[in-house]
């Protein structure tokens, strides 16, 4: 199975109910956690994510 680049966008429209992009990131991770690939990303957009869900 492949694996799957998850950047930052992605994780925080999943988790800012106020993100514009929210509805459909949700959508997409309702479908896309059915049949989960390894999941990868980097050292920086954990600390992007990090830093951004502290606000």
């Amino acid at each position: 199975m492949k694996s799957v680049f998850v950047d930052t966008g992605y994780l925080i429209a999943l988790d800012a109910s106020d993100d514009q992009h929210h509805r459909a990131a949700r959508a997409h991770w309702n479908k896309f956690s059915a049949a989960l690939p390894p999941l990868v990303t980097t050292s920086y957009v954990f600390d992007e994510v990090v830093t951004l869900m502290r606000w």
